[in-house]
């Protein structure tokens, strides 16, 4: 299931995302540093489809597949996460 995804946020921008374990698994999602991608988080897929995992890697505003976001706060990223929460479910 490693692929990567786009999804379109309420106001028009991409959010990329990048995915790796068990499609129907409990979702954990990880966060890249500054600067970086989904890419930059390396993991061993097998464990994580083990545990019954679903691991989801966010692009943040502005790197990899999601769109930058002009006047972009800290406090607005976790809309974000919880947009794309409820889209992947």
């Amino acid at each position: 299931m490693n692929d990567s995804h786009v999804t379109v946020l309420p106001d028009g921008r991409d959010l990329g995302w990048l995915e790796f374990g068990d499609p129907n698994g409990a979702p954990v999602f990880a966060f890249h540093g500054t600067p970086g991608s989904r890419y930059q988080i390396v993991v061993d897929e097998q464990p994580i489809s083990d545990a019954g995992l679903r691991f989801i890697c966010v692009d943040r505003p502005g790197y990899g597949l999601s769109s930058f976001q002009r006047g972009r706060r800290l406090v607005d990223w976790p809309k974000d996460v919880a947009h794309l929460a409820t889209q992947s479910a």
